[in-house]
């Protein structure tokens, strides 16, 4: 409203007034929490795609992005352990 740059107590404040709007209050919706979950979407849209993430977030370290992709592999076996392909033998 002022012209004067976010801070990040700012954003935060901003993400709990919109979850509460939404109804989600008691979800753990943190600015964080989004960052962290645009990146395993955008991973699991674009496999592989560890250095344009890298970019998309702001990192300057590849082995920073790099745990994003660790936890997207993770989901990934979560999904098939339920998923009817897993079949035992």
């Amino acid at each position: 409203q002022r012209g004067n740059s976010l801070t990040s107590r700012m954003v935060e404040l901003v993400v709990q007034k919109c979850a509460e709007m939404a109804g989600l209050e008691d979800e753990g919706i943190t600015p964080h929490s989004l960052r962290h979950t645009f990146a395993a979407s955008y991973l699991e849209q674009n496999p592989g795609e560890l250095v344009e993430l890298q970019a998309l977030l702001g990192h300057s370290s590849l082995d920073t992005t790099a745990i994003y992709a660790q936890s997207s592999f993770k989901d990934v076996a979560r999904k098939l352990e339920r998923s009817s392909l897993n079949v035992e033998r």
